[in-house]
C-alpha cells in the first residue's frame, strides 16, 4: 500500500488570484516596455535628432578628455554630411563614423569661433581640456531653419526652431 494516497484533483472553473496577478504583472511590465519604446519612435525628426546629437557631443567631449586628444566632428557642406573623427597630422580628418541630419533638413552653414561656412567643409574640435569649439549649426528644410548651438565650456546642446546668430559682445563704454 502507498504510504501517501494518491491525490484526485478537483476540476475548477477560472483562475486562482496569485495566477491572475502574476499575468498582470506581466502585462504592465511588457506595456512598460513597449511604451518607451514608442516614445522614441514618435518624436519628431529634429527632437530625435538633438536627442542623439547630444548624446554624440557629451561622449566625444568625454572620450577627448580620458584618452587626452583632439577629437573632431566635420561638417561637409557641399556633400551635406557630418562625420566624427580624429584629426591626423599627416592624412588630414579620419572619419569614424556618420552622424544623421535631422529628417527633411539639409546643412545650410555653420559657425565655429565666430566664423561662418556655407560651402566646403569645417571641423569642430573637441579638446582634452573639457573645452569645445562654440559652434551653431543651421539646417533648412522647405519651410523653416533648425538651429543647434554647442556651448564651449559646458558641450551643451541647444536647439531653436529658428536661425540663431552669432551673438557678439557690445563694446564695453568706458564711462563710469
Amino acid at each position: 500500500m502507498p504510504m501517501f494516497p494518491a491525490r484526485t484533483w478537483k476540476k475548477t472553473r477560472g483562475f486562482t488570484l496569485l495566477e491572475l496577478l502574476v499575468v498582470v504583472f506581466l502585462m504592465s511590465v511588457l506595456v512598460s516596455f513597449a511604451a518607451v519604446n514608442w516614445g522614441a519612435f514618435s518624436k519628431k525628426g529634429s527632437e530625435s535628432f538633438l536627442e542623439k546629437f547630444s548624446i554624440e557631443v557629451a561622449l566625444l567631449r568625454e572620450d577627448a578628455i580620458s584618452a587626452f586628444q583632439v577629437k573632431s566632428i566635420q561638417f561637409d557642406l557641399t556633400g551635406n554630411t557630418m562625420s566624427v573623427g580624429v584629426i591626423n597630422p599627416v592624412d588630414g580628418f579620419k572619419s569614424t563614423k556618420q552622424l544623421d541630419l535631422p529628417e527633411g533638413y539639409v546643412l545650410k552653414d555653420v559657425v565655429i569661433n565666430g566664423e561662418k561656412a556655407i560651402r566646403g567643409t569645417r571641423t569642430m574640435n573637441f579638446y582634452p581640456s573639457g573645452l569645445v569649439d562654440r559652434t551653431i549649426i543651421h539646417f533648412e528644410s522647405r519651410t523653416q531653419y533648425y538651429s543647434v548651438v554647442i556651448q564651449p565650456l559646458t558641450a551643451k546642446v541647444e536647439a531653436q526652431n529658428a536661425y540663431v546668430e552669432e551673438i557678439s559682445l557690445r563694446e564695453r563704454s568706458h564711462t563710469p
